[in-house]
């Protein structure tokens, strides 16, 4: 038995070549710590090991750790379990220490107990990363393997054979576990294996098959010549077919003296005795599945029977023969595992990662990164289900990797997310022809379970060039930005990364930032524009429109944080607080002033809001909050929001209206949506778009559309409102083809809560000033205080034939103190 003295100088061991069994296992069990932390995502692994009395750790083989990782080590020496920081827990055999209690360079850990067969602690497999990262079973089951199997070696050592005849099995355990975890084929391990077999014993000829599909392949026969080698390999295996065959087959062990006379031979000896090969003694190799994996197999020149020593000795080369066979077929998948996307068989993001950092650690090698994102996926995964999804991205897999060259890397680095590396790539020319076949070649539909999918990409490429310095993950960052600039250039779109796209994203991610800072600081603030009966000048409603004054930047559009925040996917808190503060304002009017009865309160929908499954329960929860009836919430979605997934929008729909709540579809006739849509989607209102508004006193054709309108909202007993109203004359044509509601500058701007809630009981005019062809510039200027603020109130606003008060989004001049108009009141 090895000391705790021994092991540790059979550990610190450099020279390979010494007779020491142990002399090669510092540099495996290093590159298992290696191979661990890759397999994790992190920077940094290693294997310490620890005295008998597992109070101390004796020895560290890989990265040394650092102080709080060995505090972490001591938790998992004390705990016997795995321990996970920084990680996700989804393992019962997993804990998590306190994040506030460990420092920036060990934010993840994960740490193994390393025991022996015997259940002796051995010591402790750690990965560690300065950066938090998420890790489900699957990993921990492998580390823990990867733990197993260091116990395996550790344990040969501590237990070393010392009868001389055994040595050469004891030296070639580490020599194979150094081939298997430095990534060898399983033929060059076996192959290795058989030499070292032939080499301790100079008269044998060693052989080594595999069994699949019930017949043996070639697994090592370094000294058979390629005649014998063809004859055997993929022959099936049954109770007559040589020593090999039969032994597969009976899973017993086959010694036969004489290949020549023996009967278990008669259909196979030719092949062996052409070579000069006598006799032959067969042992089925099976694992602890008991699963036959193959044969081991020693031939003789002449005929021989066996000595009980050379059983025995066959018994040992057979047990290391199953281990090298399991061990590399596991270490060979934890390698796939940790280097390729398990859906797809791309090489995944670590890879990724470091074959692009290989490409650009050489000075003269130009390299371009294009970064490829699914426009829309999401709502394949919705409204098909994943199953769908995943074929699409292993569709969208094939195709990548068929328009690539055989030295591009094509990667999957995230859900819809793709990577293509491109060396030798070194003009933006040559790298756009790569990013438009992308978008060609990906916007083909694809028949997934009977249904045609096509969905857009956007590429974003980052160049290298020759001689410059390039970090990968910078080369990454700067494809992914431009990714971003391709996407809102619009879909199948391809850009190209350089220095004022950076400064962009960067004004951008500020924006971001300050837009973050203003949902908690009050910046955010609702305003409300009137929506009137054009006839009698009635108040029917009021839209929601958020605003937004920074400390810093003063008034910011909402054409400009709105972006900002769909892109962000701040959109949801955005929409939910501006959803919230409305809700909250009308209901207090309510409380305050019987006049807001029946009154519509409109609020906006945006598209990320609509393709939530769980904005619904949002919009019921903000209603039982405030107490607001849900018959007086108004919610709308653009034309084009319907386009993308109309299952999608029908069934999002269709919950909200169940609660009650009334759905107007804005910005009618600019979208491409089917007309047919309306049929099925439960919706109540049309919006006329203010462009048609606009164009009525000087197009011919815009009056036509809105009668067109008009008779389609008529037959689909739909409410009719239009928006953008800026002229008498636009309010006298409106009214003359049969729309009846409208809102805009004709009779006010955006108001504050408290401005509305004055005016609320007037009587809003019915005509514009005479001759007037400028907006209202203020309500107050336009509406006289006649004394009257209930009396013509009392009764609920009237409706139209065609189902309900109508309700408006968007006006011209929304957000601006000028008279210009612009389209920026969208939430």
């Amino acid at each position: 038995m090895f000391s705790d003295t021994e092991l540790t100088a059979s550990l610190s061991a450099a020279d390979a070549s010494q007779p020491d069994p142990g002399s090669a296992l510092p540099r495996v069990l290093d590159t298992l710590a290696d191979l661990a932390a890759h397999r994790m995502g992190a920077r940094h692994g290693s294997l310490d090991l620890v005295d008998r009395t597992a109070n101390e750790v004796i020895t560290s083989v890989g990265r040394s750790p650092v102080p709080a990782v060995r505090t972490l080590i001591a938790s998992v020496v004390a705990e016997r379990r795995t321990v996970v920081v920084g990680g996700a827990r989804e393992s019962s055999r997993t804990d998590s220490s306190n994040e506030n209690d460990v420092p920036d360079e060990a934010r993840f850990y994960v740490g193994t107990p390393v025991v022996s067969p015997g259940g002796l602690l051995t010591g402790v497999l750690s990965v560690w990363d300065a950066d938090p990262r998420t890790v489900g079973p699957a990993e921990i089951a492998d580390l823990e393997q990867l733990a197993r199997l260091a116990a395996d070696l550790v344990q040969m050592v501590r237990e070393r054979v010392t009868r001389p005849v055994f040595d050469g099995v004891a030296v070639a355990i580490t020599e194979l576990m150094d081939l298997i975890v430095s990534g060898a084929t399983l033929n060059d391990v076996l192959d290795t294996l058989a030499r070292t077999v032939e080499a301790t014993s100079p008269e044998t000829v060693c052989t080594i098959l595999l069994l699949r599909d019930m017949k043996l392949h070639h697994g090592a026969a370094p000294s058979v010549p390629d005649s014998m080698r063809r004859a055997f390999d993929g022959a099936n295996i049954g109770p007559t077919v040589g020593s090999c065959g039969t032994a597969a087959y009976t899973r017993q062990t086959v010694i036969v003296a004489d290949i020549a006379n023996d009967p278990l031979w008669e259909a196979v000896r030719g092949p062996a005795l052409a070579v000069g090969l006598r006799a032959c003694w067969s042992v089925p190799i099976i694992d602890s599945s008991l699963q036959v994996l193959g044969t081991f197999a020693l031939y003789y020149r002449e005929v021989r029977v066996p000595l009980p020593q050379d059983l025995r000795q066959m018994t040992r080369w057979v047990d290391l023969a199953e281990v090298a066979i399991s061990r590399a077929r596991y270490i060979a998948a934890l390698r796939d595992a940790a280097t390729q996307d398990a859906l797809t068989g791309l090489t995944n993001r670590a890879e990724a990662l470091r074959v692009l950092a290989e490409i650009t650690g050489t000075s003269n090698t130009p390299v371009a990164v294009l970064f490829i994102d699914l426009d829309q996926f999401k709502f394949v995964n919705d409204t098909l289900g994943h199953a769908a999804g995943d074929q699409y991205l292993i569709e969208v897999s094939r195709r990548l990797s068929a328009c690539v060259g055989q030295h591009d890397t094509v990667a999957r680095i995230g859900g819809d997310e793709f990577l293509l590396i491109c060396p030798g790539v070194d003009t933006a020319e040559r790298a756009q022809v790569t990013g438009n076949d992308v978008v060609e070649v990906l916007r083909q539909p694809l028949p997934i379970e009977g249904t045609s999918l096509s969905v857009s990409v956007s590429v974003g490429i980052a160049l290298r060039t020759p001689g410059a310095e390039a970090v990968t993950e910078d080369l990454v960052a700067d494809a992914d930005l431009a990714m971003y600039a391709a996407k809102r250039a619009g879909r199948n779109s391809v850009a190209v990364y350089d220095q004022d796209l950076r400064a962009q994203v960067t004004d951008r991610m500020r924006l971001e930032a300050d837009l973050n800072q203003a949902l908690s600081s009050g910046e955010l603030f609702c305003a409300y524009q009137p929506i009137v009966d054009m006839t009698s000048g009635r108040l029917i409603g009021v839209e929601t429109l958020a605003r937004w004054t920074s400390a810093t930047r003063g008034e910011v559009p909402p054409t400009v944080f709105i972006a900002a925040a769909e892109d962000s996917g701040q959109i949801g808190a955005v929409g939910e607080f501006v959803l919230r503060t409305a809700c909250a304002q009308m209901a207090a009017w309510l409380a305050a002033d019987r006049v807001w009865k029946g009154i519509a309160l409109s609020v906006n929908v945006s598209p990320r809001q609509l393709a939530d499954l769980r904005f619904p329960g949002v919009v019921e929860q903000v209603l039982a909050d405030t107490g607001l009836p849900a018959g007086q919430l108004w919610l709308e979605i653009t034309e084009g929001t319907l386009v993308p997934d109309p299952s999608l929008a029908r069934t999002t729909v269709t919950r909200l209206r169940g609660l009650g709540i009334r759905i107007a579809i804005d910005d009618f006739g600019t979208g491409f949506s089917s007309l047919a849509q309306l049929k099925h989607l439960p919706a109540d209102v049309l919006k006329i778009d203010r462009s048609f508004v606009t164009e009525l006193a000087v197009d011919p054709a815009a009056a036509g559309i809105i009668q067109a309108v008009v008779t389609l909202a008529g037959t689909a007993r739909l409410g009719l409102t239009a928006e953008g109203i800026e002229t008498e004359e636009q309010r006298r044509i409106l009214l003359d083809l049969g729309c009846r509601y409208g809102q805009g500058f004709l009779w006010s701007r955006p108001l504050s809560p408290q401005r509305l809630g004055e005016l609320a009981g007037h009587r809003w005019p019915a005509a514009a000033l005479a001759g007037s062809a400028a907006p209202a510039v203020a309500l107050a200027d336009h509406v006289p205080d006649d004394g009257r603020h209930d009396s013509d109130h009392d009764d609920e606003p009237e409706t139209d034939q065609r189902g309900g008060v109508p309700i408006h989004r968007r006006e011209a001049g929304d957000e601006q103190p000028d008279e210009t108009g612009d389209e920026t009141g969208k939430q």
